[in-house]
């Protein structure tokens, strides 16, 4: 029988899903482009496009001047997740191993 207790990579992915998700909404609906938005937070139009696709998470700071920068508290950002759900659904997020912004 498996546990219907989300592990802590589980929910990890889907808060990482989760923001990614926000953030790209919220900068659309806000009319931005990657490249102005991270001109707004010091990160580059790749680093902001790697957060949005998940081929990275964003470190705790970034996440603070995104939020920033799009007007929106972190807490609305990461908002509620159902980590099962997110693994059922099979969204891939691959944590980031490093590297600079």
């Amino acid at each position: 029988m498996e546990s219907k207790t989300a592990t802590f990579d589980q929910r990890w992915v889907a808060i990482g899903a989760r923001f990614a998700h926000r953030m790209r909404t919220v900068r659309s609906q806000r009319g931005l482009s990657q490249a102005q938005l991270g001109a707004m937070t010091g990160l580059t139009r790749f680093a902001v496009g790697d957060i949005e696709s998940g081929a990275r998470q964003a470190r705790l700071p970034e996440a603070v001047f995104i939020c920033e920068a799009l007007g929106v508290g972190l807490g609305d950002m990461l908002g509620d997740v159902d980590p099962v759900l997110v693994v059922e659904q099979r969204i891939e997020f691959r944590p980031h191993a490093g590297g600079s912004r």
